[in-house]
Order: structure tokens, then sequence, then C-alpha cells
């Protein structure tokens, strides 16, 4: 810059040695030779023709004083010009930064801005490590995870015997992957979660003792734009602000279905959403097995739900509902149910209408502490109640026999409800504890076929726990866990007396477990 002003003013010069030279001739009353008009620079007065006569000394030099002061203020006001320009060009400079700043900053914490684009990513997850002992009996074959719906039946499985059974399992850790896009017309998050815990590893503790390798499973895969969110994920007919365990499978449902879902802030706290999930008709066969689309289960239309949710300073409460089309349709000799499996003599097909109704809430009593609870019911959504994954329907094909079992073809729907109340306690910001207690009852089939063990057909469950969690630091939690089990059943259905369940057994097992879980 200061070399373009020095050049400036050696260009400026002979334009002010003319003007000079002009006003010395214009004193003498002669115009310098060749030129009509002399052009001064503008703000520059013109100066004034001089009358002729002889050349007045002090009056051409007073005109060169003028003239000098008036090209100084030319100069001042162009430098003064130069500097504001240079110091708009600063500020734009700066505002750039700034832009630039935010744009990186835009994106929430932990978020890596991809170069180039208006995109971030960001990975997580939690690396889980747990242990259990169960000092009554075996539990669920060797699976961590507490199962009440397959507690071995005392007096009737051998497994309700043994004791003393210690497994271990990392099966429960996850891994997250999330990208977020930021557009004019709102932003775009994708998100994909994935654990080991895949049926494919049969129990959960197999692995652990073999030193195999897990394989892994998709929980949550889903794409949200606005208030659209589409993929898979927890179902909607379901509140995630529940009971804490250690216990993967906990208190909670943990369906998790492909649906497509629209969500609507209404409000001073208030939220709608409403879904058309993956349907799926799952049943109970007259062999004791269970069946789904898999199998004979057919689906024509999708499950609907909607949940109405409102949250506030003193913790949330919401109202849950689904209406569902349960549907079978078995071909003569297809095979219905396990081992040995059914043939079906004739065709059979059937549809039935499911519904379910829920609440759930969480009441804050004092800081983070507080009250959690939930009631459902319905009919043929057993597989939605808490996390017992019950059958929703009974199937009967003719062909079968043994006692208590009907020759006629019948789909009926299974009513059922569940409560959960819980409640968590705060100690300290590092210190908590839960103690909750769960019922779950079914209203089987007058058909219901007689059984034995672990084909027995469930009637009610109860599960209670108890657990300390201690947070050294936010990322890690280190927790200590007694869960207790009761399975009550029915044997099935008196030949002679309509309508009269012979008496089933019961099933029942405790758990200790302790995790450690460290996320990231």
């Amino acid at each position: 810059m200061e070399l373009i002003m020095r050049f400036q003013t050696l260009w400026q010069m002979p334009l002010l040695l003319g003007v000079a030279a002009t006003s010395i001739a214009y004193s003498a009353g002669v115009a310098p030779a060749g030129t009509a008009t002399a052009a001064v620079p503008a703000g520059i007065a013109a100066p004034a023709p001089a009358v002729a006569g002889p050349v007045d000394t002090a009056t051409l030099m007073k005109q060169i004083e003028e003239l000098k002061k008036q090209v100084a203020h030319v100069a001042y006001r162009q430098r003064k010009s130069e500097e504001k320009l240079e110091s708009e060009i600063r500020v734009d400079d700066a505002k750039i930064g700034v832009l630039q700043a935010n744009q990186v900053s835009a994106f929430p914490v932990g978020f890596i801005a991809v170069p180039g684009t208006n995109s971030a990513i960001k990975f997580g997850g939690r690396l889980k490590v747990d242990g259990a002992y169960y000092p009554r009996s075996s539990g669920n074959g060797g699976n961590i995870e507490f199962d009440a719906t397959g507690l071995p039946i005392k007096n009737q499985e051998a497994n309700a015997a043994k004791s003393g059974f210690v497994t271990g399992s990392v099966a429960n850790s996850r891994l997250d992957f999330t990208s977020l896009t930021q557009t004019s017309r709102g932003d775009v998050n994708g998100w994909i979660q994935t654990d080991f815990d895949s049926s494919a590893n049969g129990a959960a503790g197999a692995n652990g003792f073999t030193g195999a390798s897990y394989v892994p499973r998709v929980r949550h895969a889903i794409v949200e734009w606005n208030s659209l969110t589409v993929g898979q994920t927890q179902t909607n007919f379901h509140d995630s602000d529940g009971v804490t365990t250690l216990d993967n499978n906990g208190f909670e449902n943990c369906v998790r279905r492909v649906q497509v879902k629209w969500t609507e802030k209404l409000g001073h706290g208030l939220t709608l959403s409403v879904a058309a999930e993956n349907p799926n008709t799952d049943y109970l066969t007259q062999d004791g097995k269970t069946g789904s689309n898999k199998n004979n289960g057919k689906s024509g239309l999708p499950d609907l739900t909607a949940r109405l949710r409102l949250d506030g300073e003193h913790g949330f409460v919401s109202l849950r509902g689904m209406v569902r089309r349960l549907e079978v349709n078995v071909q003569p000799t297809e095979k219905v149910g396990g081992d040995p499996a059914i043939t079906a003599t004739t065709a059979f097909a059937s549809k039935q209408t499911a519904w379910g109704l829920g609440t759930s809430f969480r009441l804050n009593t004092s800081g983070q502490s507080g009250f959690n609870g939930q009631v459902t019911v319905g009919d043929g959504i057993n597989n939605f109640l808490a996390v017992e994954n019950l059958p929703s329907a009974y199937l009967q094909i003719p062909g079968a026999a043994g006692a208590g079992v009907r020759t006629q073809a019948r789909f009926d729907t299974l009513a059922g409800v569940n409560a959960i109340l819980g409640y968590e306690h705060w100690w300290t910001d590092e210190f908590r504890t839960n103690i909750a207690g769960s019922y779950t009852k079914i209203k089987n089939s007058p058909f219901a076929p007689v059984l034995t063990g672990s084909t027995q057909v469930n009637a009610r469950l109860k599960k209670a726990v108890v657990n300390a969690i201690y947070s050294p630091v936010k990322q890690m939690d280190i927790g200590v866990e007694l869960m207790y089990g009761v399975r009550e059943t029915i044997a099935g259905m008196s030949d002679t007396t309509p309508n009269t369940f012979y008496a089933g057994g019961t099933g029942r097992s405790t758990q200790i477990m302790t995790s450690v879980t460290y996320k990231f």
C-alpha cells in the first residue's frame, strides 16, 4: 500500500507543476501555448483569469500557497479513502474468519467436520463387561440376559435343580456411527448402532467359554429429517425413559421395528408421534412352539402406533396406542410347530384384529431422583408387553392329537397386561440405586394344550430388581445388581371338563450381576 501511495505522489508531481505553470501564465495574462482550457484536478479551484498588467509577485505567491493547500487536501482525502478501503478489507477478512469458525462450531460437540462439505460424522459406543452368578438355578441355559419366560419349572426340568452357575459376556458392547448434514431445508441425520448379542451366538455367555468371537447385529439404523424418521429403531409403542438395570433385558420393551414415523412438537412440552411399523404375526402352536411371519404368519397391513407425550419440569407422562392385524395361512401338508412338526391336513386361513393401550410416567422427587412406571394392556400384543416376548396369538390346526387339543382349526388372540413400578435415587452425582418390580399376566386360549417343562404355556411372570451403580467419571459405570424372577404356567385344558385348566408349574431363579461399562 505504501508503494502505491508513493507512485501516486510521483504521478501527481507533473500535474501539480502544470497547474502552477498555468497559474503563473494566467497571472501574466498569457495562456500557455496550445492550451485552450487548463485541466484542473477535481477538488482544486481553478484560478481566476488575471487582469493584463504587471505580475504581482505577492498575489502569485498567495495563489501558489492556496494551491498547495488544496493539493494537500486532495492528497489527504485520497489517503483517508485508501485507509478506509484497507480497513473494510480487514473487517471483511475478519468476518470471513468468523463465518468459517462458526461453520465448524455449528456442529454438536464430538462431531468431526468433513472437509469441503456441510456434513460431519461422529463415532461412539460402549464397552460393557458383564458377569453373572445364579445361586438357585442355571437360569436361561447359559444366557446372561435374564428372561423370565424360560425359567426352568421345578420338579419338571433338570436345570431347575442346578445351582452355582457362573457366566460372563461382552456381547452387550455397542458401536455407534452418526452423521449430520446441514441443508437449507433442515438437518439430515443418520444413525447406525450395532451390538454383538445376535441369536447366532446362541447363549450370550457361550462364546465366552471358548474364546470365540461374537457375531454382530444391527440394533438401530435410521435417517431423520425434520419430523420424519425412517428405518429400524424402537417401536413407537414404547417409552425409553424407564427403569435402569444392568441386565440387558431389564424391564423395558426392546422390540425394534422397521418403520416410518412422524413426530410433531405441539408446544408446551407436548409431542405427538405416529408410525407405520413392520408387522409380525407371532403365535404359539398347540405343541408349545412359537411361530411368526417366518413360518405360517402373514401380515398384509403395517402395525399402526401413536404416542402422545407431555414433558415438564417434574418429569413426563405419555399415552400410547396400537392397532394391528394378525394373519395366518396354512396349506395342506405344511408343517406347523416344532420338533416334531405338526402336518396340516386341511387348508386354514384366519385374520384377527389386535389392539393395545398403555401409559408411562416419570415423576421427579428431588434432583435426578424419581419414580418410573408404566401400565400396558391389550389383546394380541403380548410381544410388546415389557421385555417378556410372549406370543400374541394361539394357532391350532386339524389333525393333531393329544390331551386337551381340539381337532378343529383355531386362531385366537391372547390378551395380556403388564405393570412396572420403580424408584431411582441419586445419593450423590456419582452414586445411584434402583429398585423396581414387574408383573405380567396372560389370558390364554381355552384350547391351550397339555404340555410339560419349558414348553408349558406362561400364565404369570414376576420380576424384581435392586442395583447400585457408581460412576467415578462421566464415561464409566460400575455396578452390582440382584434380580429375581418367577414364572407360573398352565399345563393345559381338561379333556372332560370344558374351560378347566390343569395345574401348571413354577420356575424361580436369582441372578447376581456385576457390570463395568465404558462409554465413548
